[in-house]
């Protein structure tokens, strides 16, 4: 029996070439599954949250609350991201459109970069990085600005004074990490290869996904303030001053 060395070999380097493309897709599924898995999570507990909050809010007014989108009104959030997306984009016409259109992006932006380096699980972390304590302070402190900025394109006093409200009001800063950083330097010495479950505040943990996700629901809709009922506000305030003043 003569045995082809040739084809020995193709058979050889055709197995070889299949092996590498098994790891490459393999390489490739195990990069896109944990991001796939925390934009699904996030997506998930921003539609909870969202209709706790519709549903707490209509028990306390008592009205009905969302019904109707889903079973038990829980896919409202997502029926009205729908209608926010094929609805028209106003501009001002005497503002900064640039700053108007990139600044709510960078707030929203801000907040999932923020998730990169928070471990979910055992090895679930999207980014392993050195640094990723103080990468998470950058990311997070990244949202004042975009909201600043939505707020100084629209050219209205309004929007923009509503926007250092919320930057004042904003309880993830650059300055109350570092303060909280400053105290826990042992965490950071510890921390600073990789973040690890155990050393992570389940507590703190749950708070900082809470306000983010609710900083995500209302980065955009409070942009246009109100102009006019701002100044019925301010002409009623004004009118009940001056007849303090006059009795």
């Amino acid at each position: 029996m003569i045995i082809d060395t040739t084809q020995i070999q193709a058979i050889h380097s055709f197995s070889g070439l299949e092996s590498v493309k098994v790891k490459e897709v393999y390489g490739i599924i195990w990069i896109l599954a944990p991001i796939f898995t925390i934009v699904l999570g996030i997506t998930m507990g921003l539609l909870v949250i969202v209709w706790l909050e519709r549903e707490i809010s209509a028990g306390i007014q008592q009205r009905i609350g969302p019904e109707y989108a889903g079973p038990l009104g829980i896919l409202q959030a997502l029926a009205d991201g729908i209608k926010l997306l094929l609805k028209e984009s106003l501009l001002p016409s005497r503002g900064d459109t640039r700053l108007f259109r990139i600044g709510p992006s960078i707030a929203v932006i801000s907040v999932f970069l923020s998730y990169l380096v928070i471990p979910f699980g055992y090895k679930l972390v999207l980014a392993d990085l050195s640094i990723g304590v103080f990468f998470w302070i950058a990311a997070s402190s990244i949202a004042p600005v975009g909201l600043l900025m939505s707020g100084y394109g629209s050219n209205n006093k309004y929007s923009f004074l509503g926007r250092i409200s919320d930057i004042q009001n904003k309880k993830v800063s650059f300055r109350e990490d570092s303060a909280e950083l400053e105290r826990q330097k042992a965490d950071i010495l510890e921390s600073e290869f990789a973040l690890e479950v155990e050393k992570v505040n389940l507590k703190e943990l749950i708070d900082y996904f809470l306000q983010n996700t609710a900083a995500l629901e209302r980065a955009q809709a409070t942009i246009q303030a109100p102009e006019g009922s701002l100044k019925k506000e301010g002409h009623s305030l004004i009118r009940t001053t001056n007849a303090l003043r006059e009795a």
